[in-house]
């Protein structure tokens, strides 16, 4: 059976009502682990939009590179947050993931890359996604609407399989189980994975407008994400209807 961290602990045993406002405990959470170390939260989730950023200054591949390695960074962020809070608690740890679950992680974070360019294509042509490939940003200002929706639109495939990376990297699963209970978290808890995300993408979509909101995203998204997947993962031992064990 899963136990959470100290670090989480408005939870009770047992799982709450599945409702849209399930995603209210779980930013209420995610606020609270990151005011237990505010500094360190802040460095951990900015981590991977700094290597991002350097990435992008090579040329030619550099868009696409940083696509590829920034999400192993993130699943190194989300590891150490976990091994911060476990210290506090009696979830069990496992060691850094394998290069299975890097290539996994990895392969994701193309998925989300394809389908933002292929939205950004849909709104404002192929030869806007060509530059934003290109890291040609001259030839998309003005194209700042498009662009907010873009941002927002990889939401939806994080929203899908974002579970089942976390599951990968904290909880040590192999493929096959990390899916399943991904499915099974979908299925269980749709109305506040919904209400979480919708959050996010609006915020997500806000940065075209206010840049200084990533200040606020990148802490909140890993912070109220790890205590999602606890309390998700929590709820699991005590549902008969689970796809799988999480240990």
């Amino acid at each position: 059976m899963t136990q959470v961290p100290a670090a989480v602990t408005a939870y009770p045993a047992r799982p709450q009502p599945r409702g849209p406002g399930r995603a209210w405990h779980w930013l209420r959470q995610g606020l609270a682990l990151w005011r237990s170390g505010i500094w360190q939260g802040l460095l951990l989730a900015l981590l991977p939009l700094i290597f991002e950023g350097l990435l992008q200054w090579l040329p030619v591949v550099g868009l696409v590179l940083s696509k590829l390695l920034t999400p192993l960074v993130g699943a190194l962020s989300l590891w150490w947050l976990h091994r911060r809070c476990q210290r506090a608690g009696s979830l069990p740890v496992h060691g850094l993931p394998g290069w299975p679950v890097a290539v996994v992680v990895m392969l994701l974070g193309l998925v989300v890359f394809a389908w933002q360019l292929a939205v950004l294509a849909l709104l404002a042509g192929p030869g806007s996604a060509l530059s934003l490939l290109q890291g040609d940003m001259a030839a998309l200002a003005g194209l700042r609407w498009s662009l907010a929706l873009m941002l927002a639109s990889g939401i939806l495939p994080a929203a899908l399989l974002g579970l089942m990376s976390s599951h990968l990297v904290l909880a040590g699963q192999p493929l096959r189980a990390a899916w399943r209970w991904n499915w099974w978290a979908l299925q269980r808890y749709w109305q506040p994975l919904l209400a979480w995300h919708l959050l996010l993408a609006m915020l997500l979509a806000g940065l075209l407008w206010w840049p200084w909101l990533l200040l606020l995203i990148a802490p909140l998204g890993l912070h109220g994400s790890y205590a999602m997947w606890c309390d998700i993962a929590s709820g699991q031992a005590e549902d008969g209807h689970a796809a799988g064990s999480c240990l």
